[in-house]
């Protein structure tokens, strides 16, 4: 794959036709952190300064400031951005799209910048015009389709667009979900995209020049907030980048076999710190201010790797590939039956006796304007712990200016399998070991829960949780009832699945609240699973192994499709198969009261 030789010009065209309803919403600027990071604004909704119409200063006609975005009406190609030259780039913006149509991004590299290729559709592309102007023969290198995203919102809601040019890898985000990421040149390059809805060809080659153009297609379409950067291509200078602007590795320990495990910290503009470690893809800490301001680490977990290690709690991590449980450890898919490794009686629970959380996951830190993330990645070999296909799973973490904690899951398999993956972070609000959460006020955002034996296996049928103390539809406290919920076996508390009124539809939706009264420190949770589980932490009995936390002194919110789905045919589906990508966001928001 011949790689791009000269640099790219970078430029920017908007089309609209007609002004859309938006929302009044405060516009965003660029923090102190994006300008050291080499982030430029464009445009911020509030002046046309630094819009060229191919070179000359002024906006064409028709062009208008409307609720705080650049709209056009009429049909036209538009106006370039910017007359600066990039041989790497990262841009960012937000878009509008209403009523519900398909709109996007273009990249064109283009060897004359007064040639406007015609427009085919709505679509992320990025042409290589050796040839000419002519699309037809000059070949997509990457292209998205912003009305086949699932993460796409609904029509007069602002999203969100970032991408990431260079001759090495193209690079794009929607709404803060990674959907693609080529490495262009690589062996797998065709075959990836040929999977793909998002990509297709690469020529990134030979052309000087090129613009971006923002576009619409039988729809109404603002955008705001549109920044730009210079990706260095020193390798000092990108040294200095990733050691100012990503959180950068810290020792936490050695595993037995000599595995290495690191901490990554994430800081947001308002002082929210987030630890993690790519032992287990797992939160460790995170800190949020009360009402008052003092920050305190509201997640329960250690300070070491050997705390993790032997603990049995599953404290802050990814549990995979099954989160929850799947009964006498085996599934039958496509007529075959599958035997798993049993780690909780006779059935398996949370992967099994080596899951996810007692994996070391490789671990990329980044910077994007809506914050800090760590990406996690892990490849899980065809047969682990029973489970068929080779499985590749990313998890995100995103810390925001807005105060949110997302995290994004990805991943694709080989074959045929089955996959449910979610977060085990056990929360106090009050602070980790300041007491129990039975005065925490919860809100569930479900009608129904999932019934279990005494294995805690569902029965497979749903009940309705109204009149009972599962009933969390309007806000109670967690010790209100707590003593009412003595299962068959075991110790007395929470310990189920709520089936979400608003759950499975693929975008993010509320899920739960939770507040601690003294405090005033509130976490609300939305997802795009099917359920949650709702776990306080009744194993907990203050043993130094799990920390010396007593009984309730946390609970979880494990979003998740249902426990043993692959013996469950009414449950939602949890069957992966070849081609496609499992995808699973969910998002904390925290705040005071």
């Amino acid at each position: 794959m011949q790689r791009m030789s000269r640099i790219v010009a970078a430029a920017l065209l908007v089309a609209a036709i007609a002004r859309p309803a938006l929302a009044d919403e405060s516009l965003n600027t660029l923090t102190e952190a994006e300008k050291q990071a080499g982030w430029k604004l464009l445009f911020d909704g509030r002046s046309t300064d630094g819009w060229r119409n191919f070179g000359q200063p002024t906006i064409s006609d028709g062009w208008k400031v409307v609720d705080g975005a650049l709209t056009w009406q009429r049909q036209k190609a538009g106006d370039i951005i910017t007359t600066d030259q990039y041989g790497a780039f990262e841009l960012y913006l937000d878009y509008n799209i209403a009523p519900a149509g398909n709109s996007g991004l273009m990249y064109h590299v283009i060897d004359d910048p007064k040639i406007r290729p015609p427009f085919s559709g709505p679509e992320v592309q990025i042409q290589d015009n050796a040839e000419g102007h002519d699309p037809q023969k000059s070949g997509w290198l990457y292209q998205l389709y912003p009305s086949d995203v699932d993460a796409t919102k609904p029509a007069g809601q602002w999203n969100t667009l970032h991408i990431l040019i260079s001759p090495e890898k193209c690079v794009h985000w929607m709404n803060g979900v990674k959907y693609c990421e080529y490495v262009i040149g690589s062996d797998d390059w065709n075959e990836r995209v040929a999977k793909s809805k998002f990509a297709t060809a690469p020529l990134f080659a030979k052309a000087a020049r090129g613009y971006i153009c923002l576009q619409d297609h039988n729809s109404v379409v603002s955008f705001r907030n549109i920044k730009i950067r210079v990706i260095p291509t020193a390798s000092a200078a990108d040294s200095k980048e990733k050691t100012s602007m990503t959180p950068q590795p810290q020792p936490l320990g050695t595993l037995a076999d000599g595995r290495k495990a690191s901490l990554f910290t994430l800081t947001n503009k308002n002082g929210l710190v987030v630890k993690l470690t790519d032992y287990g893809a797992r939160i460790v800490s995170v800190e949020t201010p009360d009402r008052n301001g003092k920050l305190a680490n509201i997640a329960l977990g250690f300070n070491t790797l050997d705390g993790y290690v032997n603990h049995k709690a599953y404290f802050g991590c990814t549990t995979g590939r099954f989160a929850n449980r799947i009964a006498k450890g085996r599934f039958t898919l496509d007529s075959k039956t599958y035997a798993l490794a049993k780690n909780a009686g006779n059935n398996t629970l949370h992967g099994g006796t080596e899951g996810f959380d007692r994996k070391i996951w490789q671990a990329e830190p980044l910077h994007i304007p809506s914050g800090q993330t760590v990406q996690f990645t892990y490849t899980s070999p065809d047969g682990e712990e029973g489970f068929p296909g080779t499985l590749e799973t990313t998890v995100e973490y995103t810390l925001t200016n807005q105060n949110e904690l997302r995290i994004d899951y990805t991943a694709t398999t080989d074959k045929p399998t089955v996959l449910n993956l979610t977060n085990h972070a056990y929360w106090n609000l009050a602070g980790a070991g300041q007491g129990t959460v039975l005065d925490h006020e919860l809100t569930i955002n479900a009608k129904r829960y999932v019934p279990v034996d005494s294995e805690s296996i569902p029965t497979g049928k749903l009940a309705a949780v109204a009149g009972t103390p599962l009933d969390f539809n309007t806000p109670h406290t967690i010790g209100e009832r707590i003593k009412q919920m003595v299962p068959p076996e075991g110790p007395t508390g929470y310990d189920h699945c709520y089936v979400l009124v608003t759950g499975g539809q693929l975008k993010l939706s509320p899920t739960a609240k939770v507040k601690d009264p003294k405090s005033g420190r509130v976490m609300e949770i939305s997802t795009t699973e099917p359920g949650v589980q709702l776990y306080t932490g009744n194993y907990l009995d203050g043993s130094a192994i799990n920390g010396g936390y007593p009984q309730w002194a946390a609970l979880c919110l494990e979003t998740q499709h249902l426990p043993d789905s692959p013996n469950q045919p009414s449950f939602p589906t949890t069957v992966l198969q070849p081609g496609e990508t499992y995808r699973q966001t969910t998002v904390h928001k925290f705040s005071v009261e």
